[in-house]
């Protein structure tokens, strides 16, 4: 789970403040990455939309991309 945030339209103005660092008003978002095998997509995405509940009507989405490649970064 990455802290993020996004320059998205907030809910209400309670969630939103302003960001030094990219000099906009901001809206802070958690942000769950997980890598899979390509037959567990569906199943996982599912579970996501079902159980990730933020008590707000537009939640957020699930975004499914490929990895072109993955390669370690060995401890010196």
């Amino acid at each position: 789970i990455v802290g993020a945030q996004s320059m998205l339209k907030a809910l209400d103005s309670k969630e939103q403040h302003y960001s030094v660092d990219l000099a906009e008003s901001v809206i802070s978002e958690s942000r769950l990455e997980l890598l899979c095998e390509d037959d567990q997509v569906d199943e996982l995405v599912e579970i996501i939309r079902s159980k990730g509940r933020t008590g707000q009507p537009e939640a957020g989405w699930v975004v499914v991309m490929d990895v072109a490649k993955a390669v370690r970064i060995d401890v010196a």
